[in-house]
């Protein structure tokens, strides 16, 4: 299972799974061939990518952190993790 905050990137990983055409103009094509060719490795149903809401573990996001945390939308390790895939990346 593969959680992402980025609904672009978890809508095409779907699209692609769901139907097995790759998108001919998208931004970073080279980044998109890799992921693709690397999603063919796997037996069919094996990769499964979920959307996550992001900047949760924010203090200012509180409220919806806690919505999600009781709709068991995310858990708090899904928000630890998504915080430090964020300092990573900065």
């Amino acid at each position: 299972m593969v959680y992402s905050d980025c609904k672009s990137v978890v809508n095409q990983v779907r699209a692609y799974l769901d139907s097995g055409h790759r998108l001919q103009n998208n931004p970073a094509p080279e980044l998109w061939e890799f992921i693709y060719d690397t999603l063919d490795l796997f037996p069919e149903g094996f990769a499964v990518f979920e959307w996550m809401p992001s900047h949760l573990g924010d203090p200012k996001r509180s409220a919806k952190r806690e919505k999600y945390l009781r709709k068991k939308f995310a858990s708090v390790q899904h928000i630890h993790g998504n915080v430090h895939a964020d300092a990573l990346a900065d």
